[in-house]
């Protein structure tokens, strides 16, 4: 009898997730480190892919709860799976939730970026902002409202099944297929204008004093070192998402006539590699960005001088310990003498 696509999901499910879940909280944990950096701080970007790691380390500690459902640590008859059946809508609906602000937010960015290449001398000064900062609570409040549907549980979902589906509905559309096009759109946008600045910023060394050329020229490397790592990331995030949006979009039409175990091994599989996309980022700022890997490998240093430190202090105190209770103990008293 040969292995069933049930099987194989939950193999991927059991074993390949939490994997995932590790690998990616670590380089989730590693880029708010890095792009919280006071020197990483001055671009807006990057306070924005800030936004995205936490919503992706959100998401990937939310997963945890379909990992221990499908792991089955308690026996059918213990109280805490059966807790877990009765209220996994909670982690479901708080996984599309952080999914969604993750999308949003890469949008931001993108967005971000195509404004900022095709004006690269007025970018704002100001990374953090009033309406910066109200923008970020809009994105949660109005990603909890598209994705609420996935907080209720199955039994009131019935009680409106009109509303259920046209909630779902416009979900599979703001969070999946408009996101989507948006993105690649934006990204193919992102490239020509990398293109583009490249030409007018040799056009420019004609106009300017030898003083305002290197400053002008230094800005935008700095703007095109960023942006490239945007078009990087959003490559990534086209390329790991769109399965499933393909998938989730024919299952939300009923276009598909696949059933049974196969379609839950292709969904598995779709949700597996989007996933994949939340781990792949740590990597790919590494990869893209050299001063990036340099802030990184300053903080390890850091705090690995720190330990180092920290373990010289309690071991110089233990020992001075050690020989203030050896003097005690071979010290004569003076009557004796």
């Amino acid at each position: 009898m040969g292995i069933t696509g049930v099987e194989v999901a939950t193999f991927i499910y059991a074993y390949v997730l939490p994997c995932q879940v590790l690998i990616g909280c670590c380089g989730n944990i590693m880029n708010l480190i890095v792009l919280l950096d006071r020197q990483m701080r001055k671009a807006r970007t990057h306070l924005l892919f800030a936004a995205m790691a936490l919503s992706d380390l959100a998401f990937l500690i939310s997963s945890l709860g379909t990992w221990l459902m499908i792991q089955r640590f308690f026996p059918p008859s213990q109280p805490m799976m059966d807790f877990l059946k009765n209220h996994r809508h909670y982690p479901n609906g708080l996984c599309n939730w952080f999914s969604a602000m993750s999308i949003y937010f890469m949008i931001y960015a993108t967005a971000e970026r195509v404004s900022v290449i095709k004006s690269p001398f007025r970018a704002s000064k100001e990374p953090v902002t009033a309406r910066f900062a109200a923008s970020l609570l809009l994105i949660s409040v109005v990603s909890l409202a598209i994705c609420g549907i996935h907080f209720m549980s199955h039994q009131q979902r019935k009680l409106w099944p009109d509303l259920q589906r046209s909630w779902i509905m416009a979900q599979m559309l703001l969070v999946v297929v408009v996101p989507f096009v948006l993105t690649t759109f934006m990204n193919a946008m992102l490239i020509v204008e990398l293109k583009k600045n490249r030409c007018q910023m040799h056009a420019l060394s004609d106009n300017y004093s030898e003083k305002q050329i290197l400053q002008d020229n230094k800005r935008s490397r700095d703007e095109r070192k960023i942006t490239i790592m945007v078009v990087v990331i959003s490559t990534s995030f086209i390329v790991c998402n769109a399965p499933g949006a393909v998938i989730y979009t024919l299952k939300v039409f009923e276009l598909t006539k696949l059933t049974g175990g196969f379609t839950h091994l292709i969904e598995t599989i779709s949700n597996c590699l989007a996933v994949t996309g939340k781990v792949l980022n740590f990597f790919l700022f590494c990869s893209s960005s050299q001063r990036f890997r340099k802030l990184l490998r300053i903080r390890l240093e850091n705090w690995r001088y720190c330990r180092s430190s920290k373990y010289a202090r309690r071991s110089s105190s233990k020992l001075n310990h050690s020989h203030s209770q050896a003097n005690r103990t071979l010290s004569m008293p003076m009557t004796e003498l």
